[in-house]
């Protein structure tokens, strides 16, 4: 799934909103794992806190986007 999150509050930090998709590439009880596509300093498998990408997620414009990509499907 591709997520829209607004990034300035998944860097813990304090300004406008800047959404930003990001892949989900995995999740356990307290983390979730997304691609950081960039522009700086991007990172395959980022760890969040659960909460904290939930916050970012859920946050005003938004809008709780996901798209979900499928590839082709077997016969």
């Amino acid at each position: 799934p591709l997520m829209l999150i607004d990034h300035t509050i998944l860097a813990e930090k304090e300004g406008e909103y800047n959404g930003h998709f990001v892949t989900i590439t995995g999740f356990d009880e307290k983390s979730v794992y997304y691609h950081e596509s960039g522009p700086k300093n991007p990172e395959p498998n980022k760890k969040v806190l659960k909460k904290l990408f939930i916050k970012a997620w859920n946050a005003p414009a938004t809008d709780n986007d996901v798209v979900i990509v499928l590839g082709k499907k077997g016969e």
